[in-house]
């Protein structure tokens, strides 16, 4: 069931500290390898200028951010850069998943920044993503000039899984 976002109050008086705190955003420097970013991080800030307390979603910026540097650093594929690639190649989550041997729902963990494809998954994901050009000229093709997709047990053949056939 979904419930509508509650909105925070503007400001907030800590019954421990004795402290008022202003709901508002303040750099944060995300780094990774030498790598770094600045991000806006919202969050509830004491007046002082202290230490702040971030709940619900104050933190996906910085997950965002650190998904991205890993992306560039270490090759580590981000969410939105495995679904990208898998839509690219006409793939559903499960047929990834299968052709990679990582599991039915790994890719879809994947995809939501549950989990961080491995080494060896993220360098085939950018294989795939090179060759696509290659696999729809392959699937296209077959001794006889012609290649369909077609249904073998229910599930539809893809050009992807022709490749790994082959």
């Amino acid at each position: 069931m979904g419930s509508a976002a509650k909105s925070l109050p503007d400001k907030t008086i800590s019954l421990e500290m004795g402290v008022t705190f202003a709901r508002g955003t303040r750099p944060l420097v995300v780094a990774d390898k030498g790598r770094s970013v600045t991000v806006g991080l919202l969050g509830d800030y004491p007046e002082n200028g202290g230490e702040g307390v971030h709940i619900g979603n104050d933190m996906d910026v910085t997950d965002a951010a650190l998904r991205a540097l890993k992306e560039e650093v270490k090759g580590i594929l981000s969410p939105s850069t495995s679904r990208r690639v898998r839509k690219k190649l006409k793939l559903s989550r499960r047929e990834a998943g299968g052709i990679l041997k990582v599991g039915e729902s790994d890719f879809d963990k994947y995809e939501r920044g549950l989990l961080e494809p491995s080494d060896p998954t993220s360098q085939l994901l950018r294989l795939w993503a090179s060759m696509q050009n290659c696999w729809t000229s392959y699937a296209q093709r077959d001794d006889s000039g012609v290649r369909d997709r077609t249904r073998k047990k229910g599930r539809r053949t893809t050009a992807a899984h022709e490749v790994w056939r082959s």
